[in-house]
């Protein structure tokens, strides 16, 4: 779940973003920004106070969005065009600032690193967060717990293929995206070297107002920023060089030995893949007693990193499995939690203390809030009435058996009837409204037919939405019925 910063921030990005005039340039803006804002908090969590896990990566998302205002779609504005153009030539950046602590109120200091594919920031005394271009390390201090996570390179800001974190300081993921939406005024000022620069103040207004102060050197880079959010001083950078020597070892980075690891890159143990069988016996035995499965992965569906709420039970109970050996976690009507796995527990309301446990049961933080009975009965409810506002009107079944028969006789048949989405080959199909679609394949027109209406996309920047009708789509369906079936 996102932040309340990051929410104000994502709540001014897509108000700026609907300014811009053309369609599909205000869809690439959302989609992006969306991506960039919401990249820390929809990922997985890591294994420290839901408070304290995102300074560095809020800062990183301040710095690289700062630059969406530095692009040279900007038309309006030729003096940001020309720091953009500057921008673009850069090779290496270092930069210092401080980040708000938004639970204490403090302003822990904050230098970063960045250079192609590589990438360091570093928040005094909470994070230190290393991308080296083969691996991502964070290492994160809460009280005296240190927790540190080791990720696929590119994942801390949501690299896209081929962009680099250099990219996104210069602005080029986002070129283009926006040609507007907020007011920009200059003025003249001295730096305290005595250098002559400019600063340029953006506005955004509304609830959840930003206010972004650029510093700008008379060669055009950006040198600082400070970045307001409903008034209050968010995020600064205070200094910030280019192109300067950043040598390899400034990315290379020490686990500390008293750290709790999660690994998200290592591959499953053979053991883990050979007990799998084993374990899925011992749970099917507790759900025969009436225990319910809270959390289930198995071998090599990297879990790590993620997390298994008891909240359902125990409202602030964290369980993050810190390996990719495969995990299940149940929950008993005898109010404990059974681990097949390696978990890390952290209870946010300090009813357990923080700990490693690996293939055991523990006793719950007290009594749940509701039962497992009433839990199952809860989740029948909702899935009835999710299956009961999903369903087809009468009309729509009938229109649909109609065009059944009509695409039986041209040798069409049914692959998938969803309420939700579903994909093969790289290609998603989604429900575009309430109901649910079928979908139908031709292999004479090799097109697919779509009752009802879903969004078809790819991550190669396809995007359509259909309505009972046919949509060429470059990729057979894995299997096709023999017969037909609607």
């Amino acid at each position: 779940m996102a932040t309340e910063w990051q929410e104000k921030q994502l709540a001014d990005m897509l108000r700026a973003a609907r300014a811009v005039p053309r369609p599909e340039a205000r869809e690439r803006a959302l989609s992006a920004m969306t991506e960039a804002v919401l990249a820390t908090g929809s990922r997985p969590r890591r294994a420290v106070s839901r408070r304290k896990a995102f300074w560095a990566a809020a800062f990183a998302v301040a710095l690289m969005a700062t630059v969406l205002w530095l692009l040279p779609g900007r038309r309006g504005d030729a003096a940001l065009a020309a720091v953009a153009e500057a921008m673009a030539n850069v090779e290496s950046v270092h930069f210092t600032g401080s980040t708000l602590d938004p639970a204490t109120g403090e302003r822990p200091s904050v230098e970063g690193w960045v250079k192609g594919r590589k990438f360091r920031m570093v928040t005094e005394g909470k994070e230190d967060v290393v991308d080296d271009g083969e691996r991502l390390v964070t290492v994160s201090t809460t009280d005296d717990f240190i927790a540190a996570l080791i990720s696929p390179s590119g994942k801390y800001v949501a690299l896209s293929e081929g962009t680099t974190y250099l990219d996104l300081f210069r602005g080029g993921l986002l070129n283009q995206a926006l040609e507007g939406g907020m007011e920009v005024t200059w003025e003249a000022v001295v730096l305290p070297d005595g250098q002559p620069a400019r600063k340029a103040t953006l506005v955004s207004g509304g609830r959840g107002s930003v206010k972004v102060v650029l510093t700008v050197s008379d060669t055009d880079l950006l040198f600082g920023m400070d970045e307001y959010v409903d008034g209050k001083l968010v995020d600064s950078i205070d200094r910030v060089e280019y192109d300067v020597e950043v040598p390899d070892s400034v990315f290379e980075i020490d686990i500390p030995e008293n750290a709790v690891v999660t690994d998200k890159t290592a591959p499953p143990s053979q053991a883990s893949a050979e007990n799998w069988k084993r374990v899925q016996a011992a749970v099917k035995r507790l759900t025969a007693k009436g225990a319910v499965v809270n959390w289930s992965t198995p071998p090599g569906a990297q879990a790590a990193g993620g997390t298994s709420g008891g909240g359902m039970f125990h409202p602030g109970l964290l369980l993050h499995p810190l390996d990719n050996n495969g995990t299940i976690i149940v929950y008993t009507p005898w109010n404990t939690y059974v681990v097949f796995g390696k978990v890390l527990i952290e209870d946010e309301k300090g009813r357990l203390p923080r700990r490693v446990v690996e293939n055991e049961e523990f006793a719950a933080p007290g009594p749940p809030v509701q039962t497992i009975e009433q839990r199952k009965a809860e989740e029948a409810a909702r899935r009835a009435e999710a299956a009961r506002r999903r369903a087809p009107t009468p009309e729509m079944r009938a229109r649909w058996e109609a065009k059944a028969r009509e695409l039986e006789a041209l040798g069409a048949r049914k692959i998938f009837e969803s309420d939700g989405s579903c994909g093969f080959n790289g290609w998603m199909f989604e429900m575009a409204t309430e109901k649910a679609f079928r979908i139908w394949y031709s292999p004479a027109r090799k097109e697919y037919y779509i009752m009802g209406k879903a969004r078809i996309h790819n991550d190669k920047g396809f995007d359509q939405t259909v309505e009972d009708g046919w949509i060429k789509v470059p990729a057979p369906p894995p299997q096709l019925p023999k017969k037909p079936a609607h």
